[in-house]
């Protein structure tokens, strides 16, 4: 009888992928055809190759960047993370909100998100992933 073997990651340990933290304003001096609509915060893995891509929704009245080092976490794990810098102070109202996340969602995938990431490493749209902190979760899928 042959034993199984079964290999785990262990995801609370570091990943093997260094990782780059991009601040994109939403006008922006890098030369994009297009800007983002929103200013982003994007992590990525800096070795060539490509990685799935999770869109991130922070926190009502919050920063993305409150959530820098945990993206930074999860990209050496082998993800590119874009979080939009949502919320003014607006009321409970978060169409707004929705709105902006399908325009950064347009936005990339017209194929300019290429122009901010290190050389060879590619976004795999088809392994696209949304996440978000709860209340915005139930806003997004209201």
């Amino acid at each position: 009888m042959s034993a199984l073997s079964i290999s785990a990651t262990n995801v609370f340990g570091f990943g093997s992928y260094t990782t780059m933290l991009l601040k994109v304003d939403s006008v922006t001096s890098f030369s994009l055809p297009i800007p983002p609509p929103k200013p982003l915060l994007i992590t990525t893995p800096s070795k060539a190759r490509e990685f799935p891509l999770l869109i991130f929704i922070h926190g009502y009245l919050l920063y993305n960047s409150f959530y820098s080092q945990l993206f930074q976490h999860i990209t050496c794990h082998g993800f590119i993370i874009i979080a939009p810098q949502l919320y003014t102070v607006a009321g409970l109202d978060a169409t707004d909100e929705i709105k902006s996340t399908a325009a950064v969602t347009n936005w990339f995938s017209k194929g300019v998100l290429q122009g901010l990431l290190p050389q060879d490493v590619q976004p795999n749209l088809s392994k696209l992933g949304l996440a978000a902190t709860v209340d915005e979760a139930k806003l997004l899928l209201h």
